[in-house]
């Protein structure tokens, strides 16, 4: 019942006295509208909702997604069982877009991540991803310009794996080969997440045992496949996380023309790679591999502000949003 509302965050706010108090850290921000808009309402999905036909209503299991200087086009075929992965590059699709969204890397990006279908229509791919089932068991990944971002094709390709894996494998737990260009892989259980890290074992200097694991999602947040964190942030990944606000007094009351209370904003650290030594509006945190939102919620306020017991008074989800910059796409939860 909540719908999907997106912003672009165009530059940092300005403080000022009447916004902020430094001395209690507190900051209102339902007045301030400089910098922000308000895109566009989608209807919300269940981030843990399959892709079945139900969903897509065809025998075609398809999504979109983002990935570096590419909007990512996923589909498989039920009928041949084949997977087809398209990367059309974001500055050619960017005469397609609402000239609205025009004025950014990340305007861009929403745009074409939410219409998908609308501004890929004839426009030209720079690599395509096929993966195919030879014999039964055998995964075959191919490549038609291996040599153009091989970096990101090669996590993108991984991803792709599971992403047919799981259309294909259902509840069962099958012992699959994968063969690469150039190398082969054995998966005994390709539900586990051991199995996974595997994937990425020795090509991204990846250590399964010390890897967190996060997930690709679609623009509807539904998981697509599951990747080391660090790469997450490396290639510009679409994935999931929350935004939580803590609040004064009384908790923020949405649809109602009543006076909003204060947020506490706190201060990040100068190591972080994101706007360093700003003031935070909101805790923030990216969700785990399976993990729901609401407990990441309750996880980042007590890994942030260590309030371990914000848990007992922590909201239902207030809205999801895409954040889409030109360091950072994310498909967010909100709580207070």
């Amino acid at each position: 019942g909540v719908d999907t509302v997106a912003f672009v965050l165009a530059s940092p706010p300005s403080f000022n006295s009447r916004s902020i108090n430094s001395k209690r850290g507190l900051f209102n921000p339902f007045g301030w509208k400089k910098g922000v808009s308000l895109l566009r309402r989608m209807k919300g999905q269940s981030l843990t909702e399959p892709m079945s036909d139900e969903t897509t209503g065809s025998a075609t299991v398809s999504c979109f997604s983002l990935a570096g200087p590419y909007l990512v086009e996923a589909s498989f075929s039920k009928d041949s069982e084949t997977t087809s992965c398209r990367l059309y590059p974001l500055s050619k699709l960017k005469q397609k877009t609402d000239k609205a969204y025009q004025h950014s890397e990340g305007a861009i990006s929403f745009d074409c991540v939410t219409r998908g279908q609308e501004v890929t229509e004839g426009s030209q791919v720079e690599n395509e991803i096929t993966i195919t089932m030879p014999k039964p068991s055998h995964l075959q990944v191919q490549v038609s310009s291996p040599n153009k971002n091989t970096e990101l094709v090669n996590v993108l390709s991984r991803i792709m794996v599971q992403f047919t894996l799981s259309n294909l494998l259902g509840d069962s737990r099958e012992d699959w080969n994968i063969s690469f260009e150039g190398s082969a892989l054995n998966i005994e259980n390709a539900k586990s997440d051991e199995e996974l890290k595997a994937l990425f074992e020795g090509v991204f200097d990846v250590v399964a045992g010390e890897t967190e694991l996060v997930e690709m999602v679609d623009s509807q947040g539904r998981a697509i496949g599951q990747l080391p964190r660090k790469l997450v942030h490396q290639f510009n990944l679409l994935h999931r996380g929350i935004g939580l606000f803590v609040t004064k007094d009384v908790p923020i009351q949405l649809g109602r023309q009543v006076e909003q209370p204060d947020l506490y904003v706190h201060q990040r650290t100068s190591t972080k790679r994101i706007f360093p030594s700003l003031y935070d509006m909101f805790v923030g945190g990216v969700s785990l591999a399976k993990e729901p939102s609401r407990l990441t919620a309750e996880r980042e306020v007590a890994e942030e502000l260590g309030l371990s017991r914000g848990s007992t008074q922590l909201s239902d989800r207030l809205w999801r949003c895409i954040v889409c910059t030109a360091y950072n796409r994310c498909v967010v939860d909100f709580f207070s």
